[in-house]
């Protein structure tokens, strides 16, 4: 094997390895993911208690600090909100990954990361052996796309003259 096939071969099953581990991060992902949505949904909670505790609804309770003139409260209010949204799109993004079959997961993550559950989730990702079909079809396309980024790199470094006979060979006619 020449030393641009070897190359090529090492590129090849780095990028199968890197690729493998996909499926993993996904996983690692969908479970940080529910334990965010857990902790958004346990502060909801919370605040819907103390505003029944105050004879109030979670709108009427809402309200109540949008207008305070406390700037604490109306950003306490402003912090709530956006912490329900950003729970309803956890939670649709969820739901769509846990629907959605092995293959398709990943374009719908990569297409809705969330910003802090994916830092999180890569800062305690750990690898995994690709021993489901989906790792194992990942680990193919890393390492064709390995190869072949290496094949395509190489490309203009070849030689123009159709490659030059080694030493030591005689040709058979």
């Amino acid at each position: 094997m020449s030393a641009r096939g070897r190359v090529a071969l090492a590129v090849g099953l780095l990028g199968a390895a890197a690729a493998s581990q996909v499926p993993e991060y996904e996983r690692q992902y969908v479970q940080r993911l529910g334990g965010a949505i857990d902790e958004l949904a346990r502060q909801a909670k919370a605040f819907d208690g103390d505003a029944i505790k105050l004879g109030m609804t979670r709108d009427a309770a809402l309200a109540h600090l949008r207008a305070d003139s406390d700037p604490v409260a109306r950003a306490r209010a402003a912090a709530f909100i956006a912490d329900e949204a950003r729970r309803r799109a956890l939670v649709t993004q969820r739901d769509a990954l846990t629907r959605e079959g092995p293959f398709t997961q990943v374009a719908t993550l990569m297409g809705g990361l969330d910003g802090a559950v994916a830092r999180g989730t890569l800062g305690d990702f750990r690898p995994a052996a690709p021993l489901t079909a989906e790792g194992l079809v990942a680990a193919a396309l890393g390492f064709l796309f390995g190869g072949g980024l290496c094949h395509a790199l190489a490309w203009p470094f070849r030689r123009r003259d159709g490659g030059a006979k080694k030493p030591g060979r005689k040709r058979t006619v």
